[in-house]
């Protein structure tokens, strides 16, 4: 049961007469309420005078023994206030207090933010309410939003106030139009505004306890809703670190894994530094072949103040473009018209660890084109603009397919786990380690030579395959707990 279930739960148990036991010694609120009728009138003139009806049998509410059953219209002093005409100054920053209906945030209001001056309280239908006032608001989202005024304070019109009674308690009062919020607002209407109108508020059925018992019952809420209230910020915080959790033990996750501690590292592995020469020779090899140029070739010493942790003696840092053939797509070019009509990705297709085909744009490619532009099963896709670094793997689920200049196409050489490499970089936007490698403010951009020189962990590739099931064991895990 969440705060507000049981809040309104309690407030509903006050109302029905079961928060608080009934004492037969208490004086009935039918006699109360003669004395209460008896005593207005002596100050009002006969054709005003009040004769109160009681409902012995109220629709929807089961009576309770001792109390008395009547519509607010025939007891209380009901009415609302009024706005002075916008454009008078002379109407405002006055010293009469003037509340408006988003104020009423707390069981006792004693000031408002705003004033208005005896002028704009004669020339508009705004009024004093005096002190004990219960009051409810009757328009848009504040509807059934409700105070009791601690001094005498007008209101603009979204504001109904109900006049104190010598008997009647206004807490009381305030509790009771509190359980009354959810009806008001079931029965709002009106498109742009929704609202209450004061004759619905003036024509709910009020029960009335005893004096004596309505002490009880306030005394007792007064007791139960601060505990209530604490239960529901601890509920509130516990929510917020459950939904927190999921996204910060992934986090913590392939930080244990791009670091090196997420699985023990074997001697038997082929080190790192193995790895790296086989895809130099491979790289050496496309060179003569013609398919890569010798600037391919020349590594950068990646220098401390590059390296964001610590890893094993196993792995080696390098750059991406040490260890993979990296690529923007095809820019459109709106004069081209020799080609054939192909489809292709771009960043709305990327999402993280998602290529989405659902909706796949077309544009020319010449068979130059498509030799040069055509993503295959395993490559790696980085968005280079949009949210710039989000990456997936394209699983070849359409062949063929291409590209456009919106992303990087990554292809690794030696059997490198991409996987591994898109987890990398989920963890390097995670902890802003590609902020400083992103361009832009408005419009961000990760440019070629960013990803190609971005200093990324290189473990033996026996342990990548590791790393990678263990990983997504325990994010499989995460994902149960969190459904």
């Amino acid at each position: 049961m969440t705060a507000e279930q049981l809040r309104n739960s309690i407030l509903q148990e006050a109302i029905s007469g079961r928060l608080v036991p009934q004492n037969p010694n208490d004086e009935p609120a039918s006699v109360l309420l003669e004395r209460i009728v008896a005593e207005q009138n002596k100050t009002l003139p006969p054709k005003k005078k009040k004769s109160v009806s009681l409902i012995a049998e109220p629709e929807d509410i089961t009576p309770v023994s001792g109390w008395a059953y009547f519509y607010i219209k025939d007891l209380f002093d009901t009415t609302s206030g009024g706005t002075p005409i916008k454009g008078h100054p002379e109407y405002y920053d006055g010293d009469i207090p003037w509340v408006r209906s988003g104020e009423l945030n707390s069981l006792y209001l004693y000031d408002s933010e705003l004033r208005i001056t005896e002028a704009g309280l004669k020339n508009s239908s705004a009024k004093y309410f005096p002190v004990d006032t219960v009051v409810i608001a009757m328009y848009g989202a504040t509807i059934g939003k409700t105070s009791i005024f601690k001094r005498s304070m007008t209101t603009n019109q979204a504001i109904c106030g109900i006049f104190p009674i010598d008997g009647i308690l206004p807490e009381y009062i305030y509790y009771f139009l509190q359980n009354k919020k959810r009806d008001y607002c079931s029965i709002a209407f009106g498109s742009g505004q929704p609202n209450i109108s004061q004759e619905k508020i003036k024509n709910t059925i009020f029960p009335l306890p005893p004096l004596a018992e309505q002490k009880r019952i306030v005394a007792k809420l007064e007791e139960l809703l601060p505990i209530v209230e604490q239960y529901g910020k601890a509920q509130k915080e516990l929510d917020e670190l459950n939904a927190a959790l999921p996204a910060r033990l992934r986090q913590s996750i392939l930080q244990e894994a791009i670091s090196g501690h997420l699985v023990p590292q074997d001697p038997n592995d082929e080190p790192a530094s193995a790895l790296l020469q086989r895809i130099r020779e491979e790289k050496a090899r496309r060179v003569k072949e013609g398919k890569l140029k010798k600037k391919d070739l020349v590594e950068t010493p990646i220098t401390d103040d590059e390296k964001p942790f610590e890893i094993p003696s196993s792995w080696i840092w390098v750059r991406y473009q040490d260890i993979a053939d990296c690529a923007l797509g095809k820019t459109k070019n709106p004069n081209q018209t020799d080609g054939e009509l192909c489809p292709y990705l771009c960043s709305i297709n990327v999402y993280w660890d998602s290529v989405r085909l659902n909706v796949l744009k077309e544009m020319l490619f010449s068979d130059t084109d498509k030799q040069k532009y055509y993503v295959e099963k395993g490559n790696m896709l980085i968005c280079e603009g949009g949210e710039a670094g989000r990456t997936a793997i394209y699983e070849g689920n359409i062949s063929p397919l291409y590209y456009q200049n919106a992303l990087h196409r990554v292809r690794f050489y030696g059997d490198i786990c991409a996987r591994f490499y898109l987890y990398q970089m989920e963890l390097y936007k995670k902890t802003g380690l590609l902020t400083e490698h992103i361009k832009g403010e408005t419009i961000q951009h990760f440019v070629s030579a960013k990803l190609l020189n971005l200093a990324i962990p290189l473990p033996p590739l026996a342990e990548q395959q590791r790393i990678v099931a263990k990983i997504e064991e325990l994010l499989a895990d995460i994902n149960k707990i969190s459904k």
